[in-house]
């Protein structure tokens, strides 16, 4: 369970769901940071869930370096159309950051298949956040691990903190289709 106070928010990164608080108090006052933390700790101040399509929030959280840097859209669009040929259907995204190229990916995968899905989204990234963020932003759709791509051997594991607080068997990792990046970073 772990507090991020940023600029002018804070996300409360818990089991799940990451949850923000958005600062609405003065921070002209002496304490009044820690007031407000405590105003978040003692359940009185209202939260939502992270919405990764919140581009002030992600730009904040890039800034703290929190976060991997955000694939440009015409980039994405090229690594989508790619992946997503010729019947490939299991897809790994190495450093995966907040899933932006697997939710492109997965769109693309579900115009395709229409209502017979059969595809599998893998992503890892050693930034356990990021991981969070985009295990969130796919759900079930995508199995997010935390890891370095370079050091990953394909053994199973469990990913995330709810995973870890679970007693169901942890899957086995595919071979894989297609194997994507963010160009230059990784």
């Amino acid at each position: 369970h772990v507090l991020v106070v940023l600029e002018d928010l804070v996300l409360d990164i818990a089991p799940t769901p990451i949850l923000v608080y958005t600062e609405d108090s003065s921070t002209d006052e002496p304490h009044s940071v820690a007031t407000y933390i405590k105003e978040i700790l003692h359940g009185r101040q209202p939260a939502s869930k992270l919405d990764t399509e919140n581009e002030d929030h992600l730009r904040q959280l890039q800034e703290a370096e929190l976060l991997s840097y955000q694939t440009p859209s015409a980039a994405a669009e090229l690594l989508t159309n790619w992946t997503t040929v010729d019947g490939r259907r299991t897809i790994l995204n190495a450093g995966c950051g907040t899933g932006q190229l697997l939710a492109k990916t997965l769109n693309q995968l579900k115009d395709d298949d229409q209502d017979t899905p059969d595809h599998s989204l893998w992503g890892i990234d050693t930034s356990r956040i990021a991981a969070e963020i985009s295990q969130n932003r796919l759900g079930e759709d995508a199995t997010i691990l935390v890891s370095d791509f370079l050091e990953f051997r394909g053994e199973p594991q469990r990913t995330t903190w709810e995973e870890e607080s679970c007693t169901s068997p942890t899957k086995t990792v595919p071979s894989f289709d297609a194997v994507i990046s963010h160009p230059p970073v990784v």
